[in-house]
């Protein structure tokens, strides 16, 4: 994390929060579901959650499909700049 990165807690994440600049959040992978669309196109559907209640549902499709669809569940991911680099590109969506 750089000194100018912001830690922002997985229970104080919301979806409109990708005007951020500079932030980080570490949560565990604890589902993970992979489908396909109407279109057949392949997606995953992931909650991530900071194992105290506080869940966040990720939707990732095209490229962020592609690149993370093999990550395991259980595991810690570490989340940098998610909205900036994904909602904007329309490669994921963001739910509480």
């Amino acid at each position: 994390m750089s000194q100018t990165s912001l830690y922002l807690y997985i229970s104080n994440f919301k979806p409109d929060s990708s005007n951020l600049k500079g932030w980080t959040t570490v949560a565990v992978l604890v589902r993970k579901q992979l489908s396909r669309t109407k279109a057949d196109m392949p997606y995953s559907k992931w909650t991530l959650s900071n194992l105290s209640g506080n869940d966040v549902h990720a939707t990732l499709f095209g490229d962020a499909h592609r690149m993370h669809y093999t990550m395991v569940s259980r595991l810690p991911v570490c989340c940098y700049n998610a909205c900036e680099h994904m909602c904007s590109s329309q490669s994921a969506s963001w739910s509480e």
